[in-house]
């Protein structure tokens, strides 16, 4: 299938032709709250999403990327209190969320862009969260901002190398392993016809994004890291100057690129202002990456779900890292370490106690369990024992994240955490 019919296809779905009839009904030159997630796929679905209404609508868009996950009223309202009101907000790969219903109390028209498992569904929302025919939700956010786009208009070079990076953020593909996700291929078929160069494996070091142990990555994948690495920058001040929050430093990366021509090298990507303070940052988290290497290298074997070995990191962030609430640094090299220790049937839990509190990473290569909805129990059997904290977790079948604050002890949460793999688990490490 071509891209192009991909996209008449689901054009025809109700979630699709709900979230057109609710643009059109905007109108022109509105104004628009975006709230995206802060990791590479959000980032690259806040400059599709002010793409999108910019130039097909004319709209005003205030792009806001909070390091939390899940969005808060509070959260909107702070920005609606300090920058007057708006006609709409749209919350981008921040999660599906049946409390996303309260964000209508203070912007009446709320459209949510999602990829992820739906932990509630919102009822007065506008909810963009397209499954395939297979029942599998989409591997990107900014694929779903880009099927979008291209239903409303016709998106351009920058547009599609902008979804290509997100997609690889967030695992849609692997040029050098030959994998694709099934609702990802038409799309991948268009546009490395279009940029071939960022599409062909290369001998170098491996990226997050790869297998480690092999010179073997991509173009694509080095633009996809130097993004994740641009999304950290204000955590390198210390040694580069003050730089401004990463995530609106790589939406400033996107937006100098608007009208140029793809680059066709790392070098190039990075070539301006902004790109270069990337590339500064880069160099840094290339040798935070090698320093974390040694914390990662052996896993601790919990036991089996049926033929899936449970494996467990149990380390801290780097300094620099220590008050994230999200998965910076630490779980991208201990999953590019799994992946390339040659196991299969595997699932890694990195267990990060931090100064911010503890966050959860856990990745699977195996059908015996759901990352997103372990990590979702672990977070509602914790939430109904420390009531109003915010405590948070879910994702996807194959990846997931879990955080809790600094007042719900680490203890607790690895307690409980042991306590669910132990109903789970089919065969317990002796």
């Amino acid at each position: 299938m071509i891209y192009g019919e991909l996209v008449s296809r689901l054009r025809e779905g109700q979630d699709f032709q709900r979230t057109v009839e609710l643009l059109d009904d905007l109108g022109k030159r509105f104004r628009a709250l975006n709230f995206s997630h802060n990791d590479v796929d959000g980032v690259c679905c806040a400059f599709l999403i002010k793409r999108t209404l910019e130039r097909f609508f004319g709209a005003e868009v205030v792009s806001v990327m909070p390091p939390s996950f899940m969005l808060t009223v509070e959260e909107v309202r702070e920005i609606v209190n300090r920058t007057g009101d708006f006609d709409l907000l749209v919350i981008s790969d921040k999660g599906t969320f049946g409390s996303y219903d309260r964000m209508t109390g203070v912007i009446k028209r709320v459209l949510v862009i999602d990829h992820h498992q739906p932990q509630g569904y919102p009822d007065r929302c506008t909810v963009l969260n397209p499954k395939a025919e297979t029942g599998k939700f989409m591997p990107a956010s900014a694929l779903v901002c880009h099927l979008l786009m291209s239903m409303l208009g016709k998106p351009d070079d920058v547009d599609d190398l902008v979804a290509a990076i997100g997609c690889r953020g967030d695992l849609a593909f692997d040029i050098v392993d030959g994998f694709c996700d099934e609702m990802a291929e038409p799309f991948m078929q268009m546009v490395r016809e279009k940029f071939p160069v960022l599409f062909e494996p290369v001998e170098d070091e491996p990226t997050i994004f790869d297998r480690a142990g092999r010179r073997k990555t991509s173009l694509i994948s080095q633009m996809a890291e130097a993004v994740h690495a641009g999304t950290l920058a204000h955590l390198y001040a210390e040694e580069i100057g003050e730089v401004g929050y990463g995530p609106d430093l790589v939406l400033n990366l996107f937006e100098e690129i608007v009208g140029g021509r793809p680059p066709a090298s790392l070098e190039e990507f990075l070539s301006g202002e902004t790109g270069r303070v990337i590339m500064s940052v880069y160099k840094k988290f290339r040798e935070d990456c090698t320093r974390l290497e040694d914390r990662v290298k052996d896993p601790i074997f919990l036991g089996k779900i049926g033929k899936t070995e449970v494996l467990l990191v149990f380390a801290r962030e780097l300094k620099r890292a220590a008050k994230t609430t999200f998965s910076a640094i630490l779980p991208f090299v201990a999953f590019s370490h799994i992946r390339g220790s040659g196991r299969s049937n595997w699932v890694l839990i990195v267990f990060c106690p931090k100064d911010a509190g503890t966050q959860i990473s856990m990745r699977a290569e195996g059908t015996e369990i759901d990352c997103a909805s372990f990590l979702s129990e672990l977070a509602r059997r914790l939430a109904s024992r420390y009531r109003g904290e915010r405590i948070g977790g879910g994702g996807h079948k194959e990846a997931a994240g879990f955080f809790a604050p600094p007042s719900v002890p680490v203890y607790a949460v690895l307690h409980e955490m042991v306590f669910l793999l132990e109903e789970m688990l089919t065969e317990p490490a002796v």
